[in-house]
């Protein structure tokens, strides 16, 4: 356990992906550092009330563009990643140029139809906490989100995690962060408004810099006949976008819900402990998206035992440092809770209970992108939806009548069963396993 192992070192199937690993790990916990911190700021500088209304309308827009992207997120990962591995790059210029075009119809779409329905409450005389500019800065920041979450894992396809990692993120919280110093140099005194406006200037600057860079990587690739069609398209990534969708419901929407059903105070406590304990299944999502490029090559060679192997080590490793978090959270929460501020203590119960629910995603291991990737997109989508649709049924009950604490002991248990479901759904379909294993570090993979 001490030593990861110098034959694994050069082992083809593990070189690039232990590159990889420290690539995405290092521009993670910095997209994670520079998030916090901004959350930080805008807890120190808004009301309770403000800062609740701001993360329930982020989650609300991640969610928006979550479904703008139409699933095309994991979709091209596979689609580049198989096609180099086919040595076919004019294939993979083909699902790039798709995936950039069908990403914007979708996004700006989503964007107009959220206006659209903002205008439409206010004309009803419906009561809504924005007017004005506000539901514009929101359309155009489903835009900038959305392209952000989608169009880096062109790069992650090819294994470059270090651009993939960037413009996931990194660029966008640096840009953010920057505008709030400019701000408090400026002595400007900070509010929902200009908080939205430096979240829309920041997801601009990522989106141009973002499009730069994939157009300028296009351009290098031959062109050929092959066309991935729109409807081709939309075929392999809409079943993957119902398990996204299903999947993001149990971490966007229970904010959301919590702010709508319980108020703006009890949102504001429950966002920042759930972006806290989000920390904790962060190693496993960075590891998946790792070892997606390999899984897709091992699935295009029928080569499972690889698939086991390579899912079991990513598995392993994100297990180390999501447990250390989670200690550092269980006994001493209160005091990082503390940072946000003295009234942010309140919620360290529900820093606790949702630590919980994020152990049992972290035990499963990478479940829900193995399926994804080696043709059971419509199995987790039928797992994922089942089990969001109860637990959001749940989420409101709990909600009215229990607040912020009801509704993260609702998400415990919701990752419970999501990860019991996934692994049982491997083993009977796939005969594998993705759990952690004590011994993968330290043994030769198969």
């Amino acid at each position: 356990m001490v030593r990861i192992g110098a034959d694994r070192l050069v082992n083809h199937r593990y070189r690039g992906s232990i590159t990889g690993g420290m690539w995405t790990l290092t521009l993670r916990m910095v997209t994670v550092l520079s998030m916090l911190l901004c959350n930080m700021w805008v807890t120190k500088h808004l009301s309770p009330a403000e800062a609740g209304l701001f993360l329930t309308l982020y989650n609300g827009i991640c969610f928006v563009g979550l479904l703008g992207q139409l699933g095309l997120r994991i979709s091209v990962i596979r689609w580049v990643a198989e096609a180099l591995a086919h040595d076919l790059p004019g294939r993979a210029r083909a699902a790039i140029v798709t995936t950039v075009w069908l990403a914007h119809f979708g996004l700006i779409g989503f964007a107009l139809l959220s206006t659209c329905l903002f205008a439409g409450l206010m004309y009803l005389g419906v009561e809504v906490p924005l007017t004005g500019l506000e539901p514009v800065l929101i359309a155009v920041w489903i835009l900038t989100q959305g392209i952000q979450f989608t169009l880096p894992e062109i790069f992650r396809g090819q294994n470059r995690h270090a651009i993939a990692g960037f413009f996931g993120g990194v660029l966008y919280n640096t840009a953010m962060l920057l505008g709030f110093l400019g701000l408090a140099l400026l002595s400007v005194e900070l509010s929902l408004v200009i908080t939205l406006v430096v979240a829309n200037l920041a997801g601009l600057v990522n989106y141009f810099a973002l499009m730069g860079s994939v157009w300028k990587y296009v351009s290098i690739l031959p062109k050929t006949a092959y066309r991935l069609s729109i409807s081709d398209a939309l075929r392999q990534s809409l079943p993957i976008l119902g398990t996204q969708v299903s999947a993001s419901a149990l971490l966007l929407l229970d904010t959301v819900l919590v702010g709508f059903l319980a108020g703006p105070e009890q949102a504001a406590l429950y966002g920042i402990a759930s972006r806290l304990a989000l920390l904790i299944g962060l190693p496993l999502q960075i590891c998946a998206s790792v070892i997606a490029p390999s899984i897709s090559n091992a699935f295009a060679r029928n080569d499972v035992a690889s698939i086991e192997d390579v899912s079991r080590w990513g598995a392993t490793v994100a297990a180390v440092p999501s447990f250390l978090i989670s200690f550092l959270y269980f006994f001493f929460g209160y005091r990082i809770l503390y940072l946000f501020g003295p009234e942010y203590v309140a919620g360290f119960r529900i820093l606790q209970v949702l630590v919980v629910g994020q152990l049992f995603f972290v035990v499963a291991g990478p479940t829900a992108i193995l399926l994804t990737l080696c043709g059971q997109q419509k199995v987790i989508l039928r797992l994922v939806s089942q089990i969001a649709l109860l637990s959001i049924a749940a989420q409101l009950v709990a909600a009215h009548y229990f607040g912020a604490l009801g509704v993260a002991v609702i998400v415990m248990l919701t990752f419970a069963a999501w990860g019991l479901t996934q692994s049982i759904a491997i083993r009977r379909l796939m005969g594998i396993s993705c759990r952690i294993r004590l011994n993968v570090l330290a043994n030769s993979p198969r």
